[in-house]
């Protein structure tokens, strides 16, 4: 088991715990769905959908992680953008693309806790959209543990 942050997208906070999933966008439907793409097809397409003034390999490792590297049985640490608030949640299903969704870069999730103040977490969670912690690793172990026991 790993654990695993991921900020919510905005408008998403009260969507994502109703229906159990995580989405991130990264060019959104334009990308399509990447379940099979190749790196150089996909970093193709992200710098095509995101219009790239600068080198979309970020975007295409995060991608990558929710597709690729984010395991089901994985927790999720998902900050909300718009509340200083958080959820944690269990990986459930492999990548899914859901055209429907704002967000269509999508697992789904079993929600642990949601609506958990930031302010008692007592370090920053990165900037980027999809990352495993690293400098705070333990601490985000320490919290999932909390929450799910």
């Amino acid at each position: 088991m790993t654990n695993w942050v991921v900020w919510a997208g905005f408008g998403l906070e009260d969507i994502i715990v109703r229906d159990e999933f995580v989405g991130i966008g990264f060019g959104g439907v334009a990308l399509g769905d990447i379940r099979h793409l190749d790196d150089d097809v996909l970093t193709d397409r992200v710098t095509k959908a995101r219009d790239y003034g600068k080198d979309p390999k970020s975007g295409v490792r995060q991608l990558k992680a929710l597709r690729d590297s984010i395991e089901v049985g994985d927790y999720l640490l998902v900050p909300l953008r718009a509340r200083q608030l958080y959820h944690i949640g269990e990986v459930t299903g492999p990548y899914q693309f859901v055209e429907s969704r704002p967000y269509p870069h999508c697992r789904s999730v079993k929600w642990h806790g949601a609506n958990i103040p930031r302010a008692g977490l007592g370090f920053p969670l990165g900037r980027h959209t999809v990352h495993r912690p690293k400098k705070h690793a333990d601490a985000v172990d320490r919290v999932v543990k909390e929450v799910v026991g």
